[in-house]
């Protein structure tokens, strides 16, 4: 499992090696949204059958109450110095919930992570390490069973082997978010290392909301599928309703015995709108937000407060959107001003770097880990408008999270985040992407979501969140329960005074 391929040594029969770690691939891209991309870069450099070596290896929250459990000669320590941990830091109420997240996280990661094998035509064969948690090298949870085998209540095995069976059915998408109205592409193909060439049977296709509601069904004659191989089968272009919601959908594939399905999301296509309530330095948000002000100065004239808040400017947008707190936007804030702060890392004190994939193995055997993090939980809250959601990380949040900061909370404990982003429990930081309270006689929104950055903020999933978050801070519902004060707003964020040019 270790060096690259081809190896210059000696002639082999086949490679057995890492398809996640080898160049160019790289852990943090091992599984993404995008369904359409595979690992035939690393196959591609072997004239030998490739086996993935350690396939995986992504860990969900640690189950303390497995220590019962060890009734032998070992002695769990680790979990026993997990607990301490959540003891002091006054969280043990909350491991349950962190537990349910990571747990659908690894689940949904480890489909897309293994279904991406699957989707590499020159790839014999895949090994995990482990399917069950492993106790020694910082103790890694990287099994959907526990350390005796047993299951964890995350998944049936019937379940399991929809993604991970000897036939596999699989798209390739580039995206699973779309613009309501346009159809749902999907190129479809079956991974058949079973005993039997598969023909004479029709694909049979479902497209439901999630709830179960079924919306749309069809059947597709497609080819024979010989054994040993991946078989392109058809491509669906599945139509869309443009009724002016977000949805949901689940699309359900089925031939023969063979049984897969994904999540896929609709959002409708932004509205002309005016968006004169709205005043911003970030020139990113031109596009998204027409008609606000966009200021040229550093901070920007739309704040105007030389004016008494109850002397109000007719002219003055309602709200300012800012990557960075001034003290003319604090001063703006506590006087009674709105304020949406979007911080990147450099702006935070004490930001934690994230990405959507859970850390490899163990954040303690590897501490430079990329991916640290092991989820989200995400609260229910009028802000989030009608953004579809089940609560916990799925792919319509990739490129809204992925490689974002997230903000500690640690200083603030009593503050409610909206998106609450779980640590690895050795950290066990209380950190979130989005949150919001009161300062002064203002409102204050603070997120740290990739929405202004100009690959994600034309996409449907972006654009639908962005717009549904301005109409909640600029309207009469945005009344946040928590008050900071200016002392702790200043130990979360950095104040700056410079001047600073709009484009840097």
């Amino acid at each position: 499992g270790f060096g690259q391929i081809p190896a210059p040594s000696r002639p082999v029969d086949y490679y057995i090696q890492s398809c996640n770690w080898h160049p160019p691939k790289k852990i943090y891209d091992a599984a993404t949204d995008n369904t359409a991309e595979d690992f035939s870069a690393v196959t591609a450099l072997s004239d030998r059958p490739v086996i993935g070596h350690e396939h995986g290896q992504f860990t969900m929250y640690v189950r303390p109450s497995e220590a019962e459990k060890y009734t032998g000669v070992i002695r769990p320590a680790w979990l026993e110095s997990i607990q301490e941990t959540f003891e002091a830091k006054g969280m043990t109420s909350r491991v349950d919930d962190y537990i349910a997240a990571s747990g659908i996280h690894i689940l949904r990661t480890y489909k897309e992570n293994i279904e991406r094998a699957r989707r590499t035509h020159a790839l014999a064969g895949i090994q995990l390490l482990d399917i069950r948690d492993f106790p020694g090298q910082g103790h890694a949870t990287t099994g959907i069973l526990d350390m005796f085998w047993d299951s964890k209540g995350l998944i049936e095995p019937e379940a399991f082997a929809r993604f991970n069976d000897a036939v596999v059915l699989l798209t390739r998408m580039a995206s699973p978010t779309f613009y309501a109205g346009a159809p749902i592409i999907a190129d479809v193909e079956v991974s058949n290392f079973g005993r039997e060439i598969i023909a004479g049977k029709p694909l049979f296709w479902t497209l439901q909301e999630r709830s179960g509601e079924i919306v749309l069904r069809g059947q597709v004659d497609v080819p024979s599928a010989p054994t040993g191989t991946n078989t392109p089968l058809c491509r669906l272009e599945i139509p869309t309703n443009a009724d002016g919601k977000a949805h949901a959908w689940e699309l359900i594939l089925q031939l023969g015995d063979c049984e897969n399905s994904w999540h896929v999301w609709s959002f409708p296509y932004p509205q002309h709108e005016e968006y004169r309530d709205v005043g911003s330095r970030l020139n990113g948000l031109r596009n998204v937000f027409p008609g606000a002000d966009y200021s040229d100065d550093y901070m920007g004239s739309f704040l105007k407060i030389d004016r008494p808040v109850d002397e109000p400017d007719p002219d003055s947008p309602k709200l300012a959107i800012s990557d960075r707190l001034s003290m003319r936007l604090l001063q703006y804030l506590v006087d009674g001003g709105r304020v949406w702060l979007m911080p990147d890392a450099k702006q935070l004190y004490d930001a934690v770097p994230t990405r959507y994939l859970p850390p490899f193995w163990s954040y303690l055997h590897f501490p430079d880990n990329v991916s640290s993090v092991m989820g989200m939980i995400i609260h229910p809250h009028p802000a989030l408008g009608s953004f579809p959601h089940d609560r916990y990380s799925d792919w319509q949040w990739y490129k809204l999270v992925n490689e974002t900061p997230a903000i500690c909370l640690d200083s603030v404990p009593f503050v409610k985040p909206i998106i609450e982003v779980v640590d690895n429990f050795n950290r066990a930081k209380r950190l979130c992407y989005a949150f919001e309270v009161r300062v002064g006689n203002g409102r204050l929104f603070v997120s740290t979501l990739c929405l202004h950055n100009s690959g994600v903020a034309g996409r449907p999933e972006a654009r639908f969140l962005m717009n549904e978050i301005v109409h909640y801070l600029c309207g009469e519902t945005f009344a946040p329960a928590e008050k900071l004060s200016v002392g702790e707003v200043l130990g979360l964020f950095r104040l700056t005074n410079r001047l600073q040019p709009i484009f840097d």
